[in-house]
């Protein structure tokens, strides 16, 4: 009787402990013994997650309240995730929180005992190749998968590059004309070394063929410009690829709202695969309109028009009319024939009239231009222009300190330029992996004699790196410069280099940073260097905040580059994302400079 007295006394005691554990708001999260993976990388993987003001007020989140129950069903989601990330062992302490005086909120304690990772050791590939009499893997297969695969020797065992790498071999087998192939991974674990032999079993099975291909939906385009796009032949080895290929080849052609490539394999496996494409055209007659604000170009608008199949076939032509405070007008004809002279090529004919507002001078552009694109696979495309043009040059630096020459106020231009850009960004409008790499060259003069003979030139890497779930590193490098052709040749303020500005050296505003004149006015140089590196933190689902340091300089000779006299700005950011890109606020300020004023940046999108 008295046990079960005293039994009863201690329930009374813990039960409102217990009742206001359960009703108590969610103050703080933190996690120990967590050595291979932060606290925002573990926040990801919980639901009991405290909740500020600016999630409450702006994203409409509710506020958390503790649960043991969720408490334990986020302990079991860690465990998962670190096993799945190469630590088997991993085990979770008890249940650890520490409650307000009034009960109302309460500190929760994830502790994490991790226990030691797997890594891989041996990779081994066993196929089929006795059964259809073909090596093990063919020069093409491993030189591409030595580059792709992430499952290697030293690595941490984790599940998602197993899984990947499944995929990446199916493919890889696949497009050698095995689309029947199967992958499966085997890993022999060895509790001393720690380290896990991976063996792939690869079964290609038969081998197959592309059959004949099929045109299918409405469309008025003429079937031979269609087929003339496939990337494929009749009797050729199946491959996946060139059946993407081909969809992102007809879709290019800018007529069509919807392709579909598909192939007709069903459940007999044929060794002959027929294609079918189905096709939708797109509206003949289309618009786009858009509308913005940024710190320098201000208030900005766009108009576009789209007139396709003229004059006819998959030939397009595009109104383009643009506003802003740096460009008053800027009104482009664009004509384009894609698919022309070649089927990775596209022509381009571009009229175009521009009124121009920059700090160290006004112009009104008017001219044209001829260009020929060309794509190489997925990531490259190169471009070769002929261009010529008239300037009208109202400069508000009267007193430039580069050459007489100056004062010409109206003059021509004509030559040629080329370029080549590499970019493997991911995704396209918010990167988070991936590199870009551009350059190109202009040669003024190069076929008409003109007043100002000169080449320029403009190089520029951009790289992005995700160092883990919330952290991406994103940096920039870029170097310029003009070469007059002839000795002591003037070259005119419009081609010359400026910077600072949102896009460049952010603690200077726009083209403040370089070269000035007797009164401080810019003038521009002829040689630059920039770089800037920039993480990226994500701080809420739509929210990052960026730290950054910026360098460079504009220098007035030609192809001189002085690292000693680089000029540099430190700043943050915060960033918000949306469908159209990130939309967000830079504050920067010069470093080890004179200069120590703010400037601030409204973008639309990331700064490169």
């Amino acid at each position: 009787m008295r046990n079960w007295f005293c039994c009863f006394l201690i329930s009374l005691c813990l039960f409102p402990v217990a009742k206001g554990q359960e009703e108590a708001r969610i103050r703080s999260v933190r996690f120990t013994g967590n050595q291979t993976f932060g606290k925002g990388e573990l926040m990801e993987v919980i639901q009991l997650k405290p909740t500020n003001i600016i999630s409450r007020l702006v994203f409409k989140k509710g506020v958390n309240y503790f649960s043991e129950q969720q408490y334990e069903a986020d302990q079991l989601n860690i465990i998962h995730f670190y096993q799945n990330e190469g630590f088997p062992d991993v085990v979770m302490a008890p249940l650890s929180y520490r409650l307000s005086k009034n009960g109302k909120r309460i500190r929760i304690v994830y502790d994490i005992r991790e226990g030691e990772p797997y890594v891989f050791g041996k990779i081994n590939y066993q196929t089929d190749s006795a059964a259809y009499a073909l090596p093990r893997l063919t020069r093409r297969e491993k030189r591409f998968l030595s580059y792709r695969i992430a499952s290697k020797k030293g690595e941490r065992v984790r599940e998602e590059a197993i899984r990947n790498d499944q995929q990446l071999l199916v493919q890889t087998v696949g497009d050698g004309g095995y689309p029947y192939a199967s992958v499966e991974p085997m890993l022999q674990p060895d509790t001393l070394t720690r380290q896990a032999n991976l063996t792939w079993q690869i079964q290609r099975n038969h081998p197959a063929f592309f059959s004949t291909t099929s045109l299918e939906g409405t469309s008025v385009v003429a079937p031979r410009k269609v087929m003339r796009q496939l990337q494929y032949k009749q009797g050729e080895s199946w491959s996946q690829k060139k059946l993407d290929d081909t969809q992102k080849s007809i879709f290019a052609l800018g007529v069509f709202s919807v392709v579909s490539v598909k192939a007709l394999i069903g459940q007999e496996k044929p060794d002959s695969i027929p294609i079918r494409i189905f096709l939708k055209d797109a509206p003949r007659l289309s618009s786009r309109f858009g509308i913005g604000y940024g710190r320098e170009e201000r208030l900005r608008t766009f108009v576009e028009l789209q007139l396709l199949r003229f004059p006819g076939g998959v030939s397009r032509v595009t109104l383009n009319t643009r506003y802003s405070y740096i460009e008053p007008i800027n009104v482009s004809l664009k004509f384009t024939q894609p698919a022309f002279p070649f089927r990775s090529s596209n022509l381009q004919l571009n009229p175009y009239f521009i009124l121009q507002n920059e700090p160290a001078y006004e112009l009104r552009r008017y001219g044209g231009e001829a260009g020929l694109l060309y794509r190489f696979g997925n990531y490259l495309t190169s471009n070769l222009t002929l261009y010529t043009e008239n300037i009208n040059l109202a400069l508000v630096n009267k007193d430039l300190v580069y050459d007489p020459a100056a004062t010409a106020k109206v003059y021509d231009k004509a030559g040629v330029s080329a370029g080549a850009i590499y970019s493997s960004l991911t995704p396209q409008l918010d990167p988070e992996t991936g590199f870009s790499a551009s350059a190109n060259v202009k040669w003024n003069t190069a076929l008409l004699n003109g007043r100002y003979p000169f080449v320029r030139f403009l190089g520029k890497v951009v790289y992005y790196y995700r160092v883990n779930r919330t952290v991406i590193l994103a940096s920039k490098y870029q170097l310029g410069g003009i070469q007059p052709v002839e000795n002591g040749s003037f070259i005119p303020i419009d081609e010359r280099f400026f910077g600072g500005g949102n896009a460049s050296v952010r603690g200077w505003s726009r083209h403040q940073l370089g070269p000035v004149n007797a009164e401080g006015d810019p003038v521009g140089g002829l040689s630059t260097m920039e770089f800037s590196v920039e993480p990226r933190v994500q701080v809420m689902n739509n929210v990052v905040v960026a730290l950054f340091l910026d360098g460079g300089n504009v220098w007035r000779n030609s192809m001189t580059y002085r690292f000693n006299d680089l000029r540099f700005a430190a700043g943050f950011g915060i960033r918000v994302k949306t469908p159209i890109g990130p939309v967000g606020i830079d504050l920067a300020r010069p470093v080890v400079d004179v200069e120590k004023s703010w400037q601030l940046h409204l973008n639309i999108g990331n700064p490169f």
